[in-house]
């Protein structure tokens, strides 16, 4: 499953790059979308990027056709990568999503760019599960859930912003 979405936020793009890489955001964010135990560990790169792993524990209504690959709690360890700003103020970046014992890839791109009003952060990501027969339907299945977890930390973003100015 293949997915792109763009959100709008009321802030300019190193604004939104420093709650992304805040602790304190990702922790407060992944608890209010339901993720339990979010553990962060954020290194600044040396060309101004900046390398985030979070672990954290999801829950999630596993259909029958997928229990035999997916729990109903699952550890997700995911990865960015973020780079340098470009003379425009935008950044690129690379995220993946690994969950835990699960035969899958998932991941894919990121970037924030300036708008009028403040930034747009695109979400660019793929869900793949290498099982035969039915590993089309657990991507799809577990890339619903990847999208409804987007949409849910995008909100949470917006109104993190509104909070904090």
């Amino acid at each position: 499953m293949k997915f792109h979405e763009i959100y709008e936020y009321n802030a300019d793009v190193e604004t939104v790059f420093a709650i992304f890489a805040d602790p304190a955001f990702i922790e407060a964010k992944y608890e209010a979308i339901g993720s339990a135990g979010a553990d962060v560990e954020k290194n600044d790169t040396t060309n101004g990027g900046q390398h985030l792993v979070v672990r954290r524990v999801v829950a999630m209504n596993v259909p029958g056709f997928a229990k035999k690959v997916l729990k109903p709690e699952n550890t997700i360890v995911q990865t960015e990568q973020w780079g340098t700003a470009r003379a425009d103020g935008s950044r690129e970046g690379t995220w993946e999503a690994d969950a835990v014992g699960v035969p899958s890839t998932t991941g894919g791109t990121l970037r924030l760019e300036p708008t009028e009003s403040g930034c747009a952060h695109h979400v660019i990501g793929e869900v793949k599960v290498n099982i035969p027969l039915i590993g089309g339907k657990i991507a799809d299945f577990a890339g619903g859930q990847a999208l409804d977890q987007v949409r849910a930390e995008a909100e949470f973003t917006k109104q993190w912003i509104v909070d904090h100015s």
